[in-house]
């Protein structure tokens, strides 16, 4: 489930997260490369979270998915509250975790 959640984050939600261009690829590329690329594992658990909650319209099991939100959605703060803040190289990738938790919360519907 949680390859179908990143695949969705990549190829259909993180393009709703921005404008179109390079600020846009910022989401589907530049922060899932991020996630991947060190020890950003809040910042993953965030994308799936948010992928989560905006693949429900599309999905018939909408309670495990909601399920799956709820728990990548808590890995993502448990991770976030362990990490060092005032580590230069953990800056941009909390940003980007704090900024994808915001979109959890609020669900803002934008056009997919």
């Amino acid at each position: 489930m949680d390859l179908r959640l990143l695949q969705y984050y990549i190829q259909e939600c993180a393009s709703t997260l921005s404008l179109d261009g390079a600020v846009g690829r910022t989401w589907s590329q530049d922060v899932p490369q991020l996630a991947f690329g060190g020890a950003n594992y809040g910042l993953l658990h965030s994308m799936l979270a948010v992928s989560a909650t905006r693949i429900l319209p599309n999905v018939n099991e909408k309670d495990t998915f909601a399920l799956q939100g709820q728990i990548h959605y808590g890995k993502a703060i448990s991770l976030l509250r362990q990490r060092d803040l005032t580590a230069r190289e953990n800056v941009i990738p909390t940003l980007a975790t704090i900024m994808l938790l915001s979109w959890y919360e609020v669900h803002i519907p934008f056009p997919s």
